[in-house]
C-alpha cells in the first residue's frame, strides 16, 4: 500500500508542471461557470424578472444547472489525469473530453443513482424515527401531553431512538459501501469500448471493489487524514491572524497546498487501479 504513495508522489514529482497546469485550468473553468451565472442572475434582478415568488424555483434551477454541467467536467478531469500519464495535454482539455462524453457520463452518475437511492430512502426513514421518538419526548416534557413518569412510555421512546439509530447507520454502512463500489466507473468507461453499456461498466467497478474495498480504504486513510489536518490547521491559522495582508498570503500558501493535496489524490486513485489485482 505505501508502493502506490510511493508511485504516486513519483508521478506528482515527474509531471508536476501538467498537473499544475491542469489544476489551473480547472479552477478557471468552474470561476467562470460561477460567474457566468452570477451575471445572469443579475442581469434577471435588474430585469425584475425575479422576486421572492420565484427565487426559490430560480436556486433550485440553478442548482440542478450546475451538477448536470458538473458531471461531465469530472469525467473530463478524471480522463485528463490518465492520459497526463503518458502525454502532455492543454489545460483545458477536460473540457473538450467532458463535451465528448456527455451522454456516457450522465448515463453512468444516473445509474450509480438510481443504485443509491434505496439506501438513502432506508436513512430517511430512520432520521424521521429518530425525530418522531424525539418529538413525543419533546411533548411530554414541555407540553405534559405525554405521561413522562410511565416507564412503558419511556421504553416505548427510547425503543424508537434505538432502532432509527440502527436504520440509520445501517443505511450509511450500506451506502458507503455502494460508493466504494462505483468509486472507479469513470475509470473503467475511459477504458471501455463507446458500446458498452453504463450498466456494465458498474458492473465491472464493482467486481473489481469486491476485492479491493478494504485496500482502498487503508490506502486512502493517510490521505485523509492529512486533507483534514489541514483544514484543522488552516482554521487556526486564519482565526489567531489579524493582520489582512498575511490573511491573504495565508489563503493563497493555503489554497495551493489544498490544490496540491487534491492532485496527489487524484494521482492515488489512478494508481491505486493500476496497481490492484482485477
Amino acid at each position: 500500500m505505501l508502493e502506490i504513495h510511493k508511485k504516486s508522489l513519483k508521478e506528482l514529482y515527474k509531471n508536476f508542471s501538467r498537473y499544475f497546469s491542469l489544476m489551473i485550468g480547472e479552477i478557471i473553468a468552474l470561476a467562470s461557470i460561477g460567474a457566468i451565472i452570477i451575471a445572469f442572475t443579475f442581469m434577471l434582478n435588474r430585469a425584475g424578472i425575479l422576486d421572492d415568488s420565484n427565487t426559490s424555483v430560480y436556486e433550485l434551477l440553478m442548482r440542478i444547472i450546475t451538477i448536470v454541467i458538473l458531471i461531465p467536467i469530472a469525467y473530463g478531469i478524471v480522463a485528463s489525469y490518465i492520459k497526463i500519464m503518458n502525454e502532455k495535454i492543454g489545460m483545458f482539455k477536460f473540457i473538450n473530453i467532458a463535451i465528448d462524453n456527455l451522454g456516457k457520463s450522465w448515463k453512468i452518475t444516473l445509474n450509480i443513482l438510481l443504485k443509491l437511492i434505496p439506501w438513502y430512502i432506508v436513512l430517511l426513514i430512520g432520521i424521521f424515527i429518530v425525530m418522531f421518538a424525539t418529538g413525543l419526548e419533546n411533548l411530554g416534557k414541555y407540553f405534559n401531553l405525554i405521561d413522562m413518569s410511565s416507564n412503558t412510555n419511556i421504553i416505548a421512546i427510547i425503543i424508537f431512538k434505538v432502532a432509527g439509530l440502527i436504520v440509520i447507520l445501517v443505511s450509511l454502512i450500506n451506502l458507503m459501501s455502494k460508493i466504494l463500489d462505483y468509486i472507479f466507473s469513470y475509470y473503467i468507461a475511459y477504458y471501455s469500448d463507446k458500446n458498452t453499456s453504463a450498466k456494465e461498466i458498474l458492473k465491472n467497478s464493482m467486481e473489481v471493489m469486491s476485492k479491493n474495498k478494504i485496500k482502498y480504504i487503508v490506502t486512502n486513510a493517510l490521505y485523509w487524514i492529512f486533507k483534514i489536518m489541514l483544514v484543522f490547521v488552516g482554521g487556526v491559522l486564519f482565526n489567531f491572524n489579524d493582520n489582512i495582508i498575511m490573511q491573504l498570503v495565508l489563503i493563497l500558501i493555503y489554497s495551493i497546498v489544498v490544490g496540491l493535496i487534491n492532485i496527489y489524490g487524484r494521482i492515488l486513485y489512478i494508481q491505486f487501479f493500476k496497481n490492484i489485482e482485477i
